[in-house]
């Protein structure tokens, strides 16, 4: 498995060159005996409109392909829903926060494991002997929104 991310790719130039590079990258990831996966990011918060368009270009790309949709734009998304006071971006507006960070490997694992996110751990322990703790509360929402978004974007 080779998981591929390029940056939001809303705008019709960038839905055009993720398509593209994942083609070319998908032929030599096949090559080896792999499969490509496209992890679905999330627009910047200056641009929340767009998330619709960044999940669509992925869908896209991974559809060309014949490869994994990772959906954590729609994750992000169905987080708000269910609790719009959620601080998924970092202060820089661009890149996620813990909580956004989770989320999205709550989606990525539960795709490439088949494993639900809702019986996935709230924290997590690194080699190092440092963790990631999400508040349960806020866990528990991260959890339903990543398998809500898993098994809305496996849907035929």
């Amino acid at each position: 498995m080779v998981v591929l991310q390029q940056g939001p790719s809303s705008l019709a130039e960038g839905r055009v060159l993720l398509r593209r590079w994942t083609a070319s990258f998908d032929e030599k990831i096949r090559a080896v005996g792999a499969r490509t996966a496209l992890f679905s990011v999330w627009a910047e918060s200056t641009r929340t409109s767009a998330f619709w368009d960044v999940a669509e270009s992925y869908s896209l790309a991974a559809s060309d392909v014949g490869g994994i949709y990772l959906p954590a734009t729609q994750a992000w998304l169905e987080a708000w829903y269910r609790d719009p006071s959620l601080q998924l971006y970092a202060a820089d507006g661009y890149h996620p926060s813990q909580q956004g960070t989770y989320l999205s490997a709550l989606v990525i694992a539960g795709v490439l494991t088949g494993v639900s996110p809702e019986s996935m751990p709230g924290r997590v322990v690194w080699p190092s002997g440092g963790d990631l703790t999400i508040p349960e509360p806020a866990a528990n929402v991260l959890r339903a929104a990543a398998a809500a978004a898993i098994a809305s974007s496996a849907r035929p």
